[in-house]
């Protein structure tokens, strides 16, 4: 079994490093291998040097033979990636993704502009800001940890629910008030890193692994997606009304919206393999 599951790890991560993957992708897939497989970190860096030696040894090459092609009987249990495309749960992911991706990077982009136009200096409103990444980490671990102990499809609707708590906070804050600021800063950073570890972890569960790179890659892309497009949509309403108010108060129920797409997913497939378990 371990040596099936490696072998197709490997694959993987010779496919996305051929395909010229960045440092982003390389450091992804690191933490995909770390968090989601249980690699410690070692073993999960050794695993993005793997790929860069040849598959086939020189002797073999030089002589124009070639190793067996790998046994299809051992693919890891799940969907490919034309059936991930059609399947409900999946799409309801990711437009979960989509709506909650919008509404948070949307909004911090302009966060700056949004907290100096309550009142609060620069230095002040920069010194805020500082705590996201703080937050977003603490997210990840945190829903990390749960998803280890309890259902994860409530935990994840809950989770990607949660930006319409900071989002409220943001749109009533007092003017000047810097604690309200930090808490609503706080929660959108763990907002931020909650939605990351989630959509990770149920694309596992309801796509299984067999394409886990093909199938995750669209989630991927729907959040560069909206990277730049959220941007731009505030920036459009701030020119347009004048200031945050709309985009805050619009953001809202796209967050619930999104809790409510995962809630509807239905529970995740029983996966197996009969091929890997006579390992």
């Amino acid at each position: 079994m371990a040596r099936a599951y490696s072998d197709d790890l490997r694959e993987r991560f010779c496919r996305a490093l051929d395909r010229g993957t960045s440092a982003r992708a390389a450091a992804r897939l690191l933490e995909v291998a770390y968090t989601y497989i249980g690699l410690g970190w070692s073993a999960a860096a050794l695993l993005l040097i793997v790929p860069l030696f040849p598959k086939t040894p020189p002797a073999a090459a030089a002589s124009g033979t070639h190793l067996k092609e790998p046994d299809t009987s051992l693919l890891l249990p799940g969907l490919t990636f034309r059936e991930a495309i059609r399947n409900s749960a999946f799409q309801k992911l990711s437009l979960a993704s989509l709506l909650v991706s919008l509404s948070i990077v949307g909004t911090v982009v302009h966060l700056m502009p949004i907290l100096t136009l309550r009142g609060l200096s620069r230095e002040v409103a920069a010194g805020i800001l500082s705590t996201l990444g703080i937050a977003s980490a603490v997210g990840k671990l945190g829903t990390g940890w749960l998803f280890d102990r309890v259902e994860a499809r409530p935990v994840a609707a809950l989770c990607l629910s949660l930006p319409a708590v900071p989002l409220l906070m943001l749109a009533l804050l007092p003017a000047g008030d810097v604690v309200w600021a930090s808490i609503a800063v706080a929660l959108l950073g763990f907002s931020a890193g909650a939605e990351l570890s989630a959509t990770a972890y149920l694309t596992t569960c309801h796509v299984g692994l067999r394409a886990f790179a093909q199938n995750y890659s669209i989630i991927n892309s729907i959040m560069a997606l909206s990277a730049g497009v959220g941007p731009l949509i505030a920036g459009f309403i701030y020119d347009s009304t004048g200031g945050y108010a709309l985009l805050l108060f619009g953001c809202i129920p796209a967050a619930f919206l999104a809790g409510l797409c995962i809630a509807t997913m239905g529970p995740s497939p029983l996966w197996h393999s009969s091929a890997i378990g006579e390992q």
